[in-house]
């Protein structure tokens, strides 16, 4: 079975090789995604984001409507106390991350839902 086919489970009939399994929808950098057969997507990324301000972060890869949940944590070797890093608000093309510190700080997020 193909890649495409594998991803959609449209064949009964054809065996899936290690090629097709191999080649999935992916994007393995820092800021990627992979599709799962059946219908699951992960989206991820490093994202900068400016001090007391809101970030729109586009997915690596849409997904077909809004995810199922994600996620964002701050990335900071320093130990000082930070407020809490907000999702304002995702939708199938973009998520929005709020800081509300006085310092510009980076995070990973991760989004998953429907491909």
């Amino acid at each position: 079975a193909t890649a495409a086919e594998t991803l959609t489970g449209t064949s009964q009939t054809l065996a899936v090789t290690p090629y097709a399994l191999a080649n999935l929808g992916k994007s393995l950098s820092a800021s990627g995604y992979l599709k799962l057969p059946g219908g699951l997507k992960m989206n991820w990324g490093f994202v900068n984001l400016s001090a007391s301000a809101t970030t729109i972060v586009t997915h690596a890869s849409a997904f077909s409507s809004t995810p199922y949940a994600v996620a964002v944590t701050l990335f900071e070797s320093n130990t000082t106390a930070r407020e809490t890093l907000k999702v304002s608000s995702f939708d199938a093309t973009t998520l929005h991350i709020y800081n509300q510190n006085a310092q510009a700080l980076a995070a990973w997020h991760i989004s998953i839902g429907p491909s």
